[in-house]
Protein backbone atom coordinates (compact mmCIF):
# COMPACT_ATOMS: atom_id res chain seq x y z
CA UNK A 1 0.00 0.00 0.00
CA UNK A 2 1.58 2.92 -1.19
CA UNK A 3 0.83 6.73 1.23
CA UNK A 4 -1.24 8.65 -1.01
CA UNK A 5 -4.14 11.66 0.74
CA UNK A 6 -6.42 8.24 0.07
CA UNK A 7 -4.42 5.91 2.77
CA UNK A 8 -2.13 7.68 5.15
CA UNK A 9 -5.03 8.06 7.81
CA UNK A 10 -5.59 3.97 7.45
CA UNK A 11 -1.73 3.42 7.75
CA UNK A 12 -1.53 6.05 10.71
CA UNK A 13 -4.67 4.08 12.29
CA UNK A 14 -3.03 0.92 11.62
CA UNK A 15 0.30 1.95 13.58
CA UNK A 16 -1.84 3.38 16.60
CA UNK A 17 -3.54 0.03 16.91
CA UNK A 18 -0.38 -1.54 16.97
CA UNK A 19 1.15 0.51 19.69
CA UNK A 20 -2.44 0.13 21.80
CA UNK A 21 -2.54 -3.62 21.63
CA UNK A 22 1.08 -3.36 22.89
CA UNK A 23 0.43 -1.15 25.25
CA UNK A 24 -2.40 -3.67 27.00
CA UNK A 25 0.16 -6.35 26.58
CA UNK A 26 2.44 -4.61 29.03
CA UNK A 27 -0.66 -3.61 30.79
CA UNK A 28 -1.37 -7.07 31.61
CA UNK A 29 1.82 -8.11 32.41
CA UNK A 30 2.19 -5.67 35.07
CA UNK A 31 -1.48 -6.13 36.95
CA UNK A 32 -0.39 -9.81 36.80
CA UNK A 33 2.72 -9.31 38.62
CA UNK A 34 0.89 -6.87 40.87
CA UNK A 35 -2.02 -9.55 41.72
CA UNK A 36 -1.04 -13.09 40.38
CA UNK A 37 -4.63 -13.31 39.09
CA UNK A 38 -4.52 -14.54 35.63
CA UNK A 39 -7.79 -13.89 34.89
CA UNK A 40 -8.73 -10.62 36.82
CA UNK A 41 -5.51 -9.36 35.06
CA UNK A 42 -6.58 -10.45 31.68
CA UNK A 43 -10.37 -8.92 32.31
CA UNK A 44 -9.25 -5.78 33.08
CA UNK A 45 -6.63 -5.34 30.62
CA UNK A 46 -9.04 -5.93 27.80
CA UNK A 47 -11.77 -3.44 29.89
CA UNK A 48 -9.09 -0.88 28.94
CA UNK A 49 -7.98 -1.50 26.32
CA UNK A 50 -11.25 -1.66 24.40
CA UNK A 51 -12.29 2.19 24.91
CA UNK A 52 -14.83 4.03 22.72
CA UNK A 53 -11.82 6.37 21.67
CA UNK A 54 -9.91 3.32 20.00
CA UNK A 55 -13.40 1.91 18.28
CA UNK A 56 -14.01 5.06 17.02
CA UNK A 57 -10.60 5.46 14.84
CA UNK A 58 -10.70 2.29 13.90
CA UNK A 59 -13.77 2.90 12.57
CA UNK A 60 -11.30 4.44 9.29
CA UNK A 61 -10.11 1.13 8.18
CA UNK A 62 -12.68 -1.52 9.58
CA UNK A 63 -16.72 -1.98 8.25
CA UNK A 64 -17.92 -1.37 11.66
CA UNK A 65 -16.83 -0.73 15.59
CA UNK A 66 -18.51 -4.07 16.45
CA UNK A 67 -15.42 -5.61 13.95
CA UNK A 68 -12.70 -3.39 15.39
CA UNK A 69 -13.51 -4.28 19.01
CA UNK A 70 -13.15 -8.42 17.75
CA UNK A 71 -9.71 -6.94 16.08
CA UNK A 72 -8.25 -5.83 18.82
CA UNK A 73 -9.15 -8.21 21.10
CA UNK A 74 -7.84 -10.83 18.90
CA UNK A 75 -4.62 -8.76 18.21
CA UNK A 76 -4.37 -8.94 22.15
CA UNK A 77 -4.66 -12.48 22.76
CA UNK A 78 -2.19 -13.19 20.00
CA UNK A 79 0.40 -11.12 21.70
CA UNK A 80 -0.57 -12.80 24.79
CA UNK A 81 -0.16 -16.37 24.19
CA UNK A 82 2.96 -15.35 21.88
CA UNK A 83 4.50 -13.39 25.13
CA UNK A 84 3.83 -16.07 27.09
CA UNK A 85 5.32 -18.77 24.67
CA UNK A 86 8.39 -16.85 25.06
CA UNK A 87 8.43 -16.73 28.60
CA UNK A 88 11.66 -14.75 28.40
CA UNK A 89 13.43 -13.77 31.84
CA UNK A 90 13.53 -9.98 30.94
CA UNK A 91 13.78 -7.58 34.49
CA UNK A 92 10.51 -6.29 35.34
CA UNK A 93 11.93 -2.38 34.68
CA UNK A 94 12.06 -2.97 31.50
CA UNK A 95 8.00 -3.23 31.20
CA UNK A 96 7.67 -0.16 32.34
CA UNK A 97 10.49 1.40 30.38
CA UNK A 98 9.04 0.34 26.98
CA UNK A 99 5.45 0.75 28.45
CA UNK A 100 6.25 4.40 28.88
CA UNK A 101 7.98 4.08 25.31
CA UNK A 102 4.81 3.13 23.18
CA UNK A 103 2.34 5.48 25.80
CA UNK A 104 4.68 8.58 24.16
CA UNK A 105 4.12 6.82 21.15
CA UNK A 106 0.43 6.62 20.83
CA UNK A 107 -0.27 9.88 22.51
CA UNK A 108 2.05 11.37 19.69
CA UNK A 109 -0.26 9.29 17.01
CA UNK A 110 -3.51 10.50 18.82
CA UNK A 111 -4.09 11.24 22.87
CA UNK A 112 -6.62 8.25 23.10
CA UNK A 113 -4.29 6.81 25.64
CA UNK A 114 -5.72 9.32 28.31
CA UNK A 115 -8.99 6.97 28.54
CA UNK A 116 -7.11 4.09 29.42
CA UNK A 117 -5.45 5.65 32.70
CA UNK A 118 -8.12 6.20 34.93
CA UNK A 119 -9.23 2.45 34.77
CA UNK A 120 -5.61 1.55 34.96
CA UNK A 121 -5.47 3.03 38.16
CA UNK A 122 -8.97 1.65 39.37
CA UNK A 123 -7.87 -2.07 38.26
CA UNK A 124 -4.54 -1.44 40.40
CA UNK A 125 -6.75 -0.76 43.79
CA UNK A 126 -8.83 -3.34 43.26
CA UNK A 127 -6.38 -6.07 42.92
CA UNK A 128 -4.92 -4.61 45.43
CA UNK A 129 -8.00 -4.38 47.91
CA UNK A 130 -8.61 -8.38 46.81
CA UNK A 131 -5.61 -9.08 48.52
CA UNK A 132 -7.30 -8.77 51.57
CA UNK A 133 -9.92 -10.85 50.86
CA UNK A 134 -9.51 -14.22 52.67
CA UNK A 135 -11.64 -17.32 50.95
CA UNK A 136 -11.86 -20.05 54.27
CA UNK A 137 -13.71 -23.09 52.43
CA UNK A 138 -16.14 -25.23 54.35
CA UNK A 139 -15.17 -28.71 55.62
CA UNK A 140 -16.68 -31.58 57.01
CA UNK A 141 -15.73 -33.47 60.88
CA UNK A 142 -12.75 -35.34 60.33
CA UNK A 143 -13.47 -39.20 60.41
CA UNK A 144 -11.35 -42.25 59.75
CA UNK A 145 -12.03 -44.20 56.69
CA UNK A 146 -10.19 -46.76 54.68
CA UNK A 147 -9.66 -46.43 50.81
CA UNK A 148 -12.37 -48.02 48.34
CA UNK A 149 -11.59 -51.74 47.07
CA UNK A 150 -13.36 -53.31 44.36
CA UNK A 151 -12.59 -56.42 42.12
CA UNK A 152 -12.63 -56.38 38.49
CA UNK A 153 -15.65 -57.09 36.98
CA UNK A 154 -17.91 -55.99 39.87
CA UNK A 155 -20.58 -53.88 39.51
CA UNK A 156 -20.49 -49.94 39.12
CA UNK A 157 -22.67 -48.28 42.00
CA UNK A 158 -22.41 -44.60 41.76
CA UNK A 159 -24.69 -42.04 44.09
CA UNK A 160 -25.69 -38.85 43.63
CA UNK A 161 -27.03 -36.12 46.30
CA UNK A 162 -28.16 -32.79 45.67
CA UNK A 163 -31.46 -30.91 44.99
CA UNK A 164 -32.99 -31.45 42.23
CA UNK A 165 -32.47 -28.05 40.15
CA UNK A 166 -31.70 -27.19 36.82
CA UNK A 167 -28.09 -26.04 38.03
CA UNK A 168 -27.49 -29.94 38.65
CA UNK A 169 -27.70 -30.60 35.30
CA UNK A 170 -30.02 -33.58 35.70
CA UNK A 171 -30.52 -34.61 32.68
CA UNK A 172 -26.71 -34.96 31.99
CA UNK A 173 -26.50 -37.15 34.85
CA UNK A 174 -28.89 -39.17 33.58
CA UNK A 175 -27.46 -38.90 29.97
CA UNK A 176 -24.36 -40.27 31.08
CA UNK A 177 -25.90 -42.95 33.14
CA UNK A 178 -27.25 -43.79 29.56
CA UNK A 179 -24.45 -44.30 28.14
CA UNK A 180 -22.25 -45.92 30.78
CA UNK A 181 -25.02 -48.80 30.74
CA UNK A 182 -25.02 -49.03 27.20
CA UNK A 183 -21.09 -49.62 27.19
CA UNK A 184 -20.99 -51.37 31.07
CA UNK A 185 -24.65 -52.67 31.95
CA UNK A 186 -23.82 -53.75 34.95
CA UNK A 187 -24.41 -50.49 36.91
CA UNK A 188 -26.56 -49.60 39.57
CA UNK A 189 -27.54 -45.42 40.11
CA UNK A 190 -29.37 -44.22 43.50
CA UNK A 191 -30.55 -40.38 43.59
CA UNK A 192 -30.89 -38.67 46.92
CA UNK A 193 -32.67 -35.50 47.17
CA UNK A 194 -35.64 -33.64 46.74
CA UNK A 195 -36.71 -30.54 44.83
CA UNK A 196 -39.24 -29.43 42.17
CA UNK A 197 -37.91 -31.07 39.52
CA UNK A 198 -38.59 -34.47 40.79
CA UNK A 199 -41.19 -34.89 37.93
CA UNK A 200 -38.46 -34.52 35.27
CA UNK A 201 -36.37 -37.16 36.96
CA UNK A 202 -38.75 -39.72 36.71
CA UNK A 203 -40.28 -38.23 33.32
CA UNK A 204 -36.28 -39.11 31.56
CA UNK A 205 -35.67 -42.05 33.55
CA UNK A 206 -38.85 -43.70 31.67
CA UNK A 207 -37.42 -42.01 28.28
CA UNK A 208 -34.11 -42.77 28.37
CA UNK A 209 -35.10 -46.51 29.32
CA UNK A 210 -32.92 -46.64 32.62
CA UNK A 211 -35.33 -47.74 34.65
CA UNK A 212 -33.72 -51.10 35.48
CA UNK A 213 -30.71 -49.63 36.97
CA UNK A 214 -31.96 -45.86 38.19
CA UNK A 215 -33.48 -45.72 41.69
CA UNK A 216 -34.92 -42.14 43.22
CA UNK A 217 -34.47 -42.36 46.65
CA UNK A 218 -35.77 -39.25 47.98
CA UNK A 219 -34.78 -37.59 50.59
CA UNK A 220 -32.77 -38.84 53.45
CA UNK A 221 -31.39 -37.16 56.80
CA UNK A 222 -27.74 -36.12 56.52
CA UNK A 223 -26.71 -38.71 58.99
CA UNK A 224 -28.22 -41.55 57.24
CA UNK A 225 -26.99 -40.17 54.38
CA UNK A 226 -23.13 -40.17 55.08
CA UNK A 227 -23.69 -44.03 56.12
CA UNK A 228 -24.70 -44.59 52.76
CA UNK A 229 -21.92 -43.37 50.70
CA UNK A 230 -19.96 -46.23 52.12
CA UNK A 231 -22.46 -48.53 50.28
CA UNK A 232 -20.97 -46.95 46.58
CA UNK A 233 -17.73 -46.44 44.65
CA UNK A 234 -18.27 -43.60 42.53
CA UNK A 235 -19.96 -40.08 43.60
CA UNK A 236 -21.87 -38.13 40.16
CA UNK A 237 -22.41 -34.63 39.94
CA UNK A 238 -22.43 -33.36 36.53
CA UNK A 239 -23.25 -29.51 37.38
CA UNK A 240 -23.57 -26.87 35.39
CA UNK A 241 -22.83 -23.98 37.66
CA UNK A 242 -21.80 -24.82 41.56
CA UNK A 243 -19.87 -23.53 44.29
CA UNK A 244 -17.92 -25.53 46.39
CA UNK A 245 -20.29 -28.77 46.74
CA UNK A 246 -20.20 -30.67 50.21
CA UNK A 247 -22.12 -33.65 49.12
CA UNK A 248 -18.61 -34.48 46.76
CA UNK A 249 -16.50 -33.19 50.15
CA UNK A 250 -18.52 -36.13 52.17
CA UNK A 251 -17.94 -38.01 49.13
CA UNK A 252 -14.02 -38.30 48.80
CA UNK A 253 -13.84 -37.96 52.47
CA UNK A 254 -15.18 -41.88 52.62
CA UNK A 255 -13.35 -43.04 49.63
CA UNK A 256 -15.48 -42.39 46.70
CA UNK A 257 -14.11 -41.55 43.67
CA UNK A 258 -16.00 -38.82 42.15
CA UNK A 259 -17.22 -38.22 38.79
CA UNK A 260 -17.98 -34.26 38.29
CA UNK A 261 -17.63 -31.07 35.68
CA UNK A 262 -15.35 -28.93 35.91
CA UNK A 263 -17.34 -26.17 36.84
CA UNK A 264 -16.99 -23.88 39.68
CA UNK A 265 -15.65 -25.41 42.72
CA UNK A 266 -15.29 -28.84 41.91
CA UNK A 267 -12.32 -27.75 40.13
CA UNK A 268 -10.44 -27.11 43.74
CA UNK A 269 -12.23 -30.72 45.20
CA UNK A 270 -11.18 -32.65 42.26
CA UNK A 271 -7.86 -33.05 39.83
CA UNK A 272 -8.40 -35.28 37.06
CA UNK A 273 -6.72 -39.20 37.56
CA UNK A 274 -5.73 -38.06 41.20
CA UNK A 275 -8.93 -37.11 43.36
CA UNK A 276 -11.62 -38.23 40.69
CA UNK A 277 -12.66 -38.19 37.48
CA UNK A 278 -13.60 -34.25 36.01
CA UNK A 279 -14.63 -33.58 32.53
CA UNK A 280 -16.82 -30.83 31.29
CA UNK A 281 -20.81 -31.25 31.51
CA UNK A 282 -21.10 -32.22 28.26
CA UNK A 283 -18.49 -34.74 27.28
CA UNK A 284 -20.19 -37.96 28.13
CA UNK A 285 -17.71 -40.02 25.81
CA UNK A 286 -14.40 -39.27 27.73
CA UNK A 287 -16.30 -39.63 31.36
CA UNK A 288 -17.67 -43.08 30.36
CA UNK A 289 -14.36 -44.54 29.12
CA UNK A 290 -12.93 -42.96 32.26
CA UNK A 291 -15.05 -44.13 34.88
CA UNK A 292 -15.06 -47.62 33.12
CA UNK A 293 -11.27 -47.85 32.36
CA UNK A 294 -10.87 -46.64 35.97
CA UNK A 295 -13.29 -49.73 37.22
CA UNK A 296 -11.41 -52.55 35.32
CA UNK A 297 -8.04 -51.28 37.04
CA UNK A 298 -8.81 -51.82 41.03
CA UNK A 299 -4.96 -50.63 41.80
CA UNK A 300 -5.72 -47.15 40.73
CA UNK A 301 -9.33 -46.93 41.56
CA UNK A 302 -8.01 -48.10 45.10
CA UNK A 303 -5.05 -45.48 44.69
CA UNK A 304 -7.52 -42.24 43.59
CA UNK A 305 -9.94 -43.69 46.93
CA UNK A 306 -7.06 -43.26 49.03
CA UNK A 307 -5.90 -39.82 47.76
CA UNK A 308 -9.52 -38.70 47.60
CA UNK A 309 -9.21 -39.32 51.48
CA UNK A 310 -5.89 -37.92 51.73
CA UNK A 311 -7.46 -34.33 49.87
CA UNK A 312 -10.27 -34.07 52.43
CA UNK A 313 -8.03 -34.38 55.17
CA UNK A 314 -5.73 -32.15 54.44
CA UNK A 315 -7.54 -29.73 53.38
CA UNK A 316 -11.43 -29.41 53.93
CA UNK A 317 -12.60 -30.59 57.51
CA UNK A 318 -13.77 -28.87 60.14
CA UNK A 319 -10.69 -28.35 61.91
CA UNK A 320 -8.95 -27.10 59.64
CA UNK A 321 -11.42 -24.76 58.38
CA UNK A 322 -11.53 -23.09 62.09
CA UNK A 323 -7.68 -22.90 62.35
CA UNK A 324 -8.10 -20.70 59.62
CA UNK A 325 -11.06 -18.78 60.80
CA UNK A 326 -8.89 -17.57 64.05
CA UNK A 327 -5.96 -17.32 61.94
CA UNK A 328 -8.01 -14.14 60.07
CA UNK A 329 -8.75 -13.15 62.80
CA UNK A 330 -5.70 -12.76 64.17
CA UNK A 331 -3.58 -11.22 61.38
CA UNK A 332 -6.83 -8.83 61.38
CA UNK A 333 -6.32 -7.74 64.63
CA UNK A 334 -2.43 -7.15 63.80
CA UNK A 335 -3.40 -5.12 61.44
CA UNK A 336 -5.70 -2.67 62.90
Amino acid sequence: MKISPDNWSKLIVLMQMLFHVTSILLIYKMLLKYSNSVFLSFIFSLAIGINPNLLYFISAIVPTQLFGCFLVINLFLFLTFWNNYKKTNNIWNKYFFVFGLFSALTVTLRSMYFFGIIPFVISMIILKMRKNIWIIPSGSKSIECSPEIIKKGQKIKIISVFRFVWEKNITGNLVFIKMLKEKYPNIEYCIYGSGAHLGQIHYLIHRLNISDVVKVKGYNPNKELKRKYLEFNYYLQLSISESLSMTVIEAQQRGLVPLVSNIGGLKDLVQDGQTGIIKDFTDYENLVDDTIKLHQNPEAHNKISRQCIENIKNNYTTEIEVDRIIKMYKTISEIN
